[in-house]
């Protein structure tokens, strides 16, 4: 009977996004384990019970059901358990933006899973590695190349979550250097298969892909109907981190529209979100939109006390995690220049230097489209040209200077 409720959590889970449902039937297994002498049942049911309060964004809740699940695994001695929880570890620093640990567990998991065999851990740790590869470090080369891998087991698996979190991954690296038309066809894909598998959670990943999609090719009407679809399936299932996300969409939206107090709120709602669930990069991209709206409305004094905390993301972590880095120096420089603070010319390096190496590690090509999609990019390498000179982008194995890729961006 044990056994039974725990499958019947895992397709609650997987198949009808029915986090109370899975939770009840998850935790009735759980106690039917422990009751029968089950550790083996207990333990999975725990490492369920994790995995489905992370599907609901309730970390704090995912992380102690983790620690028992792991408890318990080391006592079984189960060596193949212990690439699923160290998984598991790495996607909850990950979430809340400790990637550098992310990283060590994620390559830590690969390695336990590829000499045990388990193709299903293997895939979500590449899968992973090229998130943060993406996301944090900027090597969007890099980050295709892991997601290369994943796709490979995906196909040999046939797993669809699996094929559409690639999907979404694939398409949000594709955005971030331009490449919208792609992006858009590996969005699309993952909502197909969120929609066949009738997996809501998925389904609302998906709309907010779209919607920050069209939020960064200007789109903004289209950027409102999806960011609101995704938020209404986030509201449903009480998913805030979500909503922390989709309010920035919001906001860069009705900006675009020019409603500063639409968009103010949004980003307002989205800080509050951020700071409660103690995730930085949200923090700092809602900080970056009321600095710009309140530069907007020559309120400089406020605009250059909330760029001084983006100064700080950007200073000690790189942006990692922001989701268009251009716009936050951007903002960043301009708000601490209105108010003639120092700090302004060492955002200015350190966001051109960011740039000029995100795109210097990639392709020529692709490295000169990378600053040409996003005005902000080009603008930033503008700027700071004047200062410096030209200079190559040392150290990168790219012959591409701030030059060269200011004058691409002019070109198109």
């Amino acid at each position: 009977e044990a056994l039974l409720s725990l499958i019947e959590g895992r397709l609650l889970r997987f198949h009808r996004s029915s986090a109370i449902s899975a939770s009840d039937a998850l935790q009735q297994a759980r106690v039917l384990a422990s009751v029968s002498r089950q550790p083996q049942v207990e333990a999975r049911s725990l490492l369920e019970l994790s995995y489905s309060a992370y599907d609901s964004e309730d970390y704090r809740l995912s992380t102690t059901y983790l620690q028992r699940a792991a408890r318990l695994y080391h006592m079984l001695n189960d060596r193949h358990a212990l690439a699923r929880t160290t998984l598991q570890q790495a996607r909850l620093h990950e979430v809340t933006g400790a990637f550098a640990a992310a990283q060590t567990e994620f390559e830590q998991s690969l390695r336990i899973a590829t000499l045990l065999g388990d193709r299903s851990v293997e895939a979500f740790s590449l899968l992973e590695l090229g998130i943060i590869h993406d996301v944090a470090l900027g090597r969007h080369a890099d980050a295709d190349d892991y997601f290369d891998q994943a796709s490979e087991i995906a196909q040999l698996t046939g797993d669809p979550h699996l094929d559409g979190n690639i999907q979404r991954a694939r398409g949000r690296n594709a955005m971030r250097v331009g490449m919208f038309d792609h992006a858009r066809r590996h969005f699309d894909h993952a909502l197909d298969r969120a929609i066949d598998v009738r997996n809501d959670r998925a389904i609302g990943h998906s709309f907010a892909c779209l919607a920050q999609l069209a939020l960064a090719a200007g789109d903004r009407d289209t950027a409102i109907d999806r960011a609101q679809q995704a938020l209404q399936i986030a509201r449903d299932t009480g998913r805030q981190h979500a909503q922390a996300t989709l309010q920035l969409v919001l906001g860069g939206a009705h900006e675009q529209h020019g409603d500063g107090i639409s968009a103010l709120s949004a980003y307002a709602q989205s800080l509050a979100l951020a700071e409660l669930l103690a995730i930085p990069h949200i923090a700092c991209d809602a900080l970056t939109g009321i600095a710009n709206v309140s530069l907007s409305n020559d309120s400089f004094d406020l605009a250059g006390r909330v760029a001084r905390q983006v100064a700080d993301h950007l200073l000690q972590r790189r942006l990692a995690g922001c989701e268009e880095p251009g716009r936050n120096i951007l903002v960043t420089y301009r708000a601490l220049t209105s108010t003639g603070d120092q700090l302004a010319s060492e955002v200015l390096r350190a966001g051109a230097l960011l740039i000029s190496q995100r795109a210097a590690r990639l392709p020529a090509q692709q490295g000169r489209r990378y600053v040409a999609a996003y005005a902000d990019r080009a603008t930033i390498l503008r700027h700071y040209q004047p200062i410096t000179g030209d200079g190559e982008c040392a150290g990168h194995g790219s012959s591409l200077s701030i030059s060269a890729l200011i004058v691409d961006a002019n070109s198109d």
